[in-house]
């Protein structure tokens, strides 16, 4: 039973992060939108819902590993289609 609630409350919390954010793809670039409070997984989730990676978890791991999941800023910015994990990371930190 406590994994089932345990199961719920994840998904519950995976619905609401994701409501939260906004994904938009066109003319070669993605928009990301980073709300106060989700984690590099979720916005690692995003970049892949918008074509950035091809894996969440790679990217989530490769953010993890350089430290820049600690420094990945709220706001909204335009991402080139393409881009590589290195220049995604630098376009997310930037703060606006």
């Amino acid at each position: 039973k406590a994994a089932e609630e345990s199961k719920a409350a994840e998904e519950s919390k995976a619905a609401e992060e994701s409501k939260q954010s906004e994904v938009t793809v066109g003319d070669g670039v993605a928009s990301i939108t980073i709300s106060s409070g989700q984690g590099s997984d979720t916005v690692a989730r995003n970049c892949e819902k918008a074509g950035l990676v091809s894996s969440a978890k790679e990217f989530d791991d490769y953010l993890c590993s350089k430290g820049y999941d600690r420094k990945l800023a709220n706001g909204t910015y335009s991402i080139p289609l393409g881009s590589d994990y290195e220049t995604i990371a630098m376009i997310l930190m930037k703060r606006r």
